[in-house]
């Protein structure tokens, strides 16, 4: 019996779940109006159907492409976020009026 519901409601049901957010930060990130979203899900699943017919080899081979781009997405993203980090500006803090700063006692380049 779990067989069955296995191949009829779960297994469908987790694939379309899967599908359903990749067309939306797909037609998110190409800039596809909304309506397309379910054209897109169709879309990927008939692909992916298509290379699982094609045999092991092109299932693994579209495997290690799709991982690979993934992979350098991140690594970009990461470089990108470091690379370009924002920093905040110095806070001075507000000196009192007529007070000179403070003068410091020891030197700013000493080493121990």
């Amino acid at each position: 019996m779990f067989g069955w519901a296995n191949l009829w409601v779960i297994k469908p049901t987790v694939i379309a779940s899967i599908v359903s957010v990749f067309a939306l930060y797909f037609c998110q990130a190409v800039g596809l109006p909304d309506t397309l979203r379910y054209g897109v899900g169709v879309a990927a699943i008939l692909l992916l159907t298509f290379v699982n017919w094609l045999g092991v080899r092109e299932g693994a081979g579209t495997q290690s492409v799709l991982t690979t781009i993934k992979v350098v997405g991140i690594l970009a993203c990461a470089r990108r976020r470091s690379c370009c980090r924002a920093r905040p500006p110095r806070r001075r803090r507000p000196r009192a009026p007529g007070r000179r700063p403070a003068r410091r006692s020891w030197p700013a380049s000493s080493s121990p």
